[in-house]
């Protein structure tokens, strides 16, 4: 038993799901944080255009 288990290598799939489910978390609060931010400079773009105008 101890032999299969030395040459058994690489990750177990409950292992490669909760790394997955990490990067997920990651990119989601990345997204979420991103778009804030294009909303703001947006937003601040259109009030420089509308000061710009009058």
């Amino acid at each position: 038993m101890k032999k299969m288990l030395k040459q058994n290598k690489g990750f177990s799939l409950v292992e490669l799901l909760v790394a997955i489910l990490i990067m997920a978390v990651i990119a989601a609060t990345a997204i979420t944080l991103f778009g804030g931010v294009l909303g703001s400079s947006r937003e601040n773009a259109d009030k420089e255009t509308a000061e710009n105008i009058k």
